[in-house]
C-alpha cells in the first residue's frame, strides 16, 4: 500500500483577482529569493509570484519584498503581466509601485495578506489601461534554517516539488543562502518516519531511511511542519524549521 498524491495538505488560498471585471483562479505560487546589493552589504529579499488563470487568459503577479525592517514604511515593487496561453505574447505589462499598507506578510512570514481594491494600472509600451482588484490571503513556504549556523531561507517552489514513489512522500526543496544554493529532500516515509537527502558532487548524502526517522528532526502535528535539531546530514548541521503548507490543486 503506497501513498496517493492527495495526502498532500492543500495550499489554498481565500480571496478573488480581478482584472477589468473579468474573474481569474489561483492556479500557482511560488516564493523566489534574490539577493542584491545596498550600498557595501549584501542583503537577502524575496519576491511572491501568484498565477492566476481563466480558460486560456494568465495573470502573472509578482511581489517583491526586501528584507529589511523598514519595509512597512516603503511602496511596494509589482509587477503584473496579462497574456494569453495560445501565444505566449503579453497583452499587457505593468511594473511600479503600490502602497505599502496594501500588501504584508503576517505570522512569521507563513501569510501573504493582499488587499488592492480599484488600482488603475498603466501599461506605458502599450499605452493600455487596466484595473486591478486583488484581495488575497495565502499561506507562503517559509524556512529559517540554519545551517552551519548560517540562515537559508527557501528557494522558489513550483508544480515538481512535491511528489509520490510508491511508499515515500517526497518534498523537493532547495535553500539558499550567502555561499549557494544547498538542494534538500524532505521524505515522509509511509510509516511515519522521516528522513533527508542531499547531493553533493554527485554523492547522495542521507540522514534516516524508511526504517528508522533522521534523529533531531520532527513532524509538527498539523504535517506541514518540520522541525530540525541539530540534525546532521554529513558534515552539515541543521537548525530551525521549515514550514510548507502544501500544494495547490
Amino acid at each position: 500500500m503506497g501513498f496517493n498524491k492527495d495526502r498532500f495538505p492543500r495550499k489554498s488560498g481565500i480571496g478573488i483577482l480581478e482584472l477589468d471585471n473579468q474573474v481569474y483562479k489561483l492556479s500557482d505560487m511560488n516564493s523566489d529569493i534574490i539577493i542584491y546589493k545596498d550600498g557595501n552589504n549584501k542583503n537577502i529579499g524575496s519576491v511572491d509570484e501568484l498565477v492566476f488563470k481563466k480558460d486560456d487568459d494568465i495573470v502573472n503577479i509578482e511581489i517583491f519584498k526586501e528584507s529589511n525592517n523598514n519595509q512597512y514604511s516603503k511602496d511596494i515593487q509589482l509587477k503584473v503581466r496579462n497574456y494569453n496561453l495560445t501565444n505566449y505574447e503579453p497583452g499587457f505589462s505593468f511594473y511600479g509601485l503600490v502602497p505599502a499598507s496594501s500588501i504584508s506578510w503576517g505570522d512569521n512570514e507563513k501569510i501573504l495578506s493582499i488587499n488592492i481594491q480599484n488600482l488603475n494600472l498603466f501599461d506605458k509600451e502599450r499605452n493600455k489601461f487596466r484595473v486591478l482588484d486583488l484581495e488575497y490571503n495565502i499561506p507562503r513556504n517559509t524556512s529559517n534554517i540554519l545551517i552551519n549556523k548560517e540562515i537559508y531561507p527557501i528557494l522558489r517552489q513550483n508544480y515538481g516539488f512535491a511528489y509520490v514513489v510508491n511508499d515515500q512522500k517526497k518534498y523537493s526543496i532547495s535553500l539558499i543562502g550567502q555561499t549557494g544554493a544547498y538542494p534538500l529532500e524532505v521524505i515522509q516515509e509511509f510509516n511515519g518516519h522521516i528522513s533527508i537527502e542531499t547531493t553533493k558532487e554527485n554523492e547522495k548524502i542521507v540522514c534516516g531511511d524508511r526504517y528508522k526517522s533522521c534523529s533531531g528532526l520532527s513532524m509538527d502535528n498539523d504535517k506541514k511542519t518540520f522541525r530540525f535539531n541539530n540534525v546532521k546530514l554529513g558534515e552539515d548541521v541543521f537548525n530551525g524549521m521549515i514550514y510548507i503548507p502544501g500544494i495547490i490543486d
